[in-house]
């Protein structure tokens, strides 16, 4: 009968009552905080001591940006040449534009005339590089050799200026808008 008084008390008062004896809070007015709980009694399993036996795992490689890509020569000559990054690469042909739609880094660099240099690279296995190597062959791609084994050679029926070569190495397709490019290419090096 008491529990019932203290009920009525409270609710006529404004005030709810909670599970905690003696615990009276106004209604609308936040909860006292509740006090620290007690340690606990139980022990969690030890962690089986640290070694020095197996080395950290490397970090991932990091991630090729249009700023990490070329040799400093190369970023040099460029500045140089009043060429700078584009925000915004058009790609310059089918090639390019399968390569950026499928998630490879793609860039270019423009200056104020018609001078342009791009740039793509991909990761790629070797069973897609020989079947994009038989696409490519079937556009009029044509091994060249220069300036690297194996290197691929565009068509010539745009510009002979722009003769955009491709490139294979070690699980990566380089594409360049001219061969002598593939000379700038870092990880050809």
């Amino acid at each position: 009968m008491t529990v019932v008084a203290l009920a009525v008390v409270l609710t006529v008062s404004g005030c709810a009552a909670s599970d905690a004896p003696g615990d009276v809070t106004p209604t609308g007015a936040a909860p006292a905080p509740a006090a620290p709980a007690a340690p606990s009694t139980t022990t969690a399993p030890a962690l089986p001591p640290a070694t020095a036996t197996h080395p950290a795992e490397p970090g991932p490689e990091p991630t090729a940006t249009c700023g990490t890509v070329l040799t400093p020569e190369e970023y040099s000559s460029l500045a140089r040449d009043s060429l700078v990054l584009k925000d915004d690469p058009q790609p310059f042909d089918d090639v390019m534009t399968r390569m950026l739609a499928e998630g490879a880094l793609g860039c270019q660099w423009a200056g104020q005339g018609d001078v342009m240099v791009w740039f793509a690279q991909q990761d790629m296995d070797n069973a897609e590089w020989t079947t994009r190597r038989a696409e490519l062959a079937a556009v009029g791609y044509s091994e060249s050799n220069d300036p690297f084994p194996g290197t691929l050679l565009g068509p010539d029926d745009a510009d002979a200026n722009f003769i955009p070569s491709v490139h294979y190495a070690d699980g990566v397709l380089y594409y360049v808008s001219y061969s002598p490019f593939l000379n700038s290419v870092l990880a050809l090096k």
